[in-house]
């Protein structure tokens, strides 16, 4: 049984959900906040802030999409919300608002950069989940969203500007000596397949360290070691799970060399981890997984094997 809310004076309670916002002027978040603090979920958590995790280890923005709540979804996000972050039995927040039946939600979620291609604790991408309930325009919208529309759709998954990376973790990459480069087609891809992708991300990064091993947000927060080139033959790894991730290159390793990172021909990023052999979907984007990676956000359960 969760505890009991703590019943606080509305001028502290204010003051508190001020400080754990930790961005200013944002009022559709500040009154998002305070308005589920009174949910069963957040029951006896004082502070709730974008990544507090509730008693069932949903966030903030799991609840808002399955309200189907796109204001809040977006003010979360803009806040800096995990969107590939798992909850209650692993959904992801996309799997929540497939479930619900909330449309607009879905397709915010999917413009921002969610996964369809996601799995829950039962193995269930979202689009399996929308099959379950029979929500017909949600399966086409999602299907969509996991091939070329969605990536042509929002520039943060399309090949212009793919490797752009987030305010959040830019300057760890400043403090391991990165050095940006100038021209603006060095870091895009030359072509639209993992080997492409693979290059540009090198020609930005290789032979970069960044970041370090330590408590994270979610879980253990990872250091990477770019390679200084690429390196074909690491693929052989994801060989198990080839039929659902198809071509990808590795191009970095993380954890203390634990783990190994690859892209696929679809801009995806997979983290292999050693000694478990296990692979683990980061995200829709080099930001996003660097990000995952680097500040200790929790990728979910690992991908099933090909059967």
């Amino acid at each position: 049984m969760p505890k009991q809310a703590a019943k606080l004076p509305p001028y502290q309670a204010k003051t508190i959900f001020r400080r754990a916002l930790n961005t200013v002027n944002h009022p559709i978040l500040e009154d998002y906040l305070e308005k589920i603090a009174s949910l069963p979920e957040f029951a006896g958590i004082a502070g709730i802030s974008v990544h507090t995790r509730g008693n069932w280890n949903s966030t903030p923005l799991h609840i808002a999409a399955t309200q189907g709540d796109i204001a809040a979804i977006a003010a979360l996000l803009d806040a800096g919300a995990n969107i590939h972050s798992p909850g209650e039995h692993g959904y992801s927040p996309l799997h929540e608002a497939v479930e619900q039946g909330h449309i607009d939600a879905v397709r915010l979620l999917l413009e921002r950069g969610a996964s369809a291609h996601a799995i829950n604790n039962d193995s269930e991408t979202s689009i399996q989940t929308a099959a379950i309930h029979d929500h017909q325009e949600i399966i086409k919208l999602l299907q969509a969203g996991a091939g070329s529309t969605c990536a042509q759709q929002h520039p943060k998954i399309g090949p212009r500007n793919m490797l752009t990376l987030p305010p959040s973790i830019k300057q760890l990459f400043f403090a391991a000596g990165w050095q940006p480069h100038t021209a603006s087609k060095s870091a895009d891809p030359d072509n639209a397949s993992s080997e492409g992708i693979a290059t540009a991300i090198l020609r930005q990064y290789a032979a970069l360290h960044v970041g370090e091993v330590g408590s994270g947000a979610e879980q253990a927060k990872s250091d990477i070691s770019f390679y200084s080139q690429l390196r074909p033959t690491v693929s052989v790894v994801t060989s198990p799970w080839r039929l659902q991730i198809g071509n990808c290159v590795a191009f970095a390793t993380a954890h203390n060399d634990h783990m190994i990172l690859f892209v696929n021909d679809q801009g995806r990023y997979f983290a292999f981890t050693d000694p478990d052999r296990r692979l683990y979907l980061l995200g829709d984007s080099f930001g996003n997984a660097m990000h995952t990676l680097l500040l200790g956000y929790s990728y979910g359960a690992s991908l099933p094997r090909d059967s």
